[in-house]
């Protein structure tokens, strides 16, 4: 935040040092405040071109800024001001500059403790001991002095709020793309764990379809060999015994019944679990055997 303002700043102060120093050049204004004024307005312009400079090489190397550039800035805008307003009471002006200094840094610059306390304490007290050097215990010294102490406290209170609000809202941030992380996890962890589930399930079913396949085909083969095996006893034209097993699967308990076509038996199929009736014809034409599900 500091790096971003600091270069709109000094975007911003480098054509008004110029405008000033265009000003207060001419030869109707020289006097000894013109003076401090022109040489404080190069410095200001001269710091503001070398900040930009470094500003546009970070920006393309990557790099931030370090925190002791907003630092001196705090300082060296604080100091410019003081600097202006103790040359404009020389020459019985007001000490404008000095607190729009103050507000300009407490409102837009976040400087560390040390800076702060050295803008907006060290500094006012060089302005309080530079007034009572200029003008002694005067009445107008009294009204400046009052003046630079209340703008340092108001100044140091606002920018102390203004830190303390943005310290809360990077916290603020900082937890808010932390959870934001910790979820993007969790979704990815998700979304691997659901298609690997997935990929098991697709498999498994793969592994059922060629079971279900495989019992299938072992079904049909068992039925023909059933069917084969009762066609050979029909042709055959011999009692079954109860107890009789059919290709494994068929076990003949007793005769349900006898006639012209043919002889039904009561059986127990093991692979369906359940009882049939098989009948076995005695026309030699048909040869043939049938049998169904009880």
């Amino acid at each position: 935040m500091n790096e971003t303002r600091l270069a709109v700043c000094a975007a911003v102060l480098v054509p008004l040092s110029a405008v000033i120093i265009a000003v207060f050049s001419r030869a109707e204004n020289a006097s000894v405040h013109a003076e401090v004024v022109v040489r404080l307005q190069v410095v200001m312009g001269l710091l503001a071109l070398v900040h930009l400079g470094g500003f546009f090489a970070r920006r393309h190397s990557g790099r931030p800024m370090a925190s002791w550039v907003a630092d001196v800035a705090a300082v060296v805008v604080v100091l410019y001001g003081a600097g202006i307003s103790l040359s404009g009471t020389r020459v019985g002006g007001n000490m404008s500059t000095f607190p729009a200094a103050l507000f300009l840094v407490s409102a837009l610059l976040r400087p560390s403790r040390g800076a702060g306390l050295l803008a907006f304490f060290a500094v006012p007290a060089v302005v309080i001991a530079g007034v009572l050097a200029l003008h002694g215990p005067s009445g107008r010294s009294v009204v400046w002095v009052a003046t630079a102490v209340g703008l340092a406290l108001v100044t140091w209170v606002t920018n102390r709020v203004l830190l303390v609000s943005h310290a809360r809202d990077a916290h603020q941030r900082a937890i808010i793309e932390s959870q934001q992380q910790k979820l993007a996890t969790l979704n990815r962890e998700l979304e691997s764990r659901v298609e690997g589930q997935v990929a098991e399930i697709r498999a498994r079913a793969a592994e059922i379809e060629r079971l279900n396949e495989h019992l299938g085909q072992q079904v049909k083969d068992r039925t023909e060999a059933l069917r084969r095996a009762l066609r050979q006893v029909a042709e055959a034209v011999t009692p079954i015994d109860p107890g009789t097993v059919f290709e494994d699967r068929i076990v003949i308990s007793s005769v349900l019944g006898r006639g012209g076509m043919g002889t039904v038996y009561r059986g127990h199929d093991r692979v369906l679990g359940k009882d049939v009736a098989l009948k076995l014809s005695t026309r030699s034409e048909c040869c043939s055997s049938s049998w169904r599900g009880a």
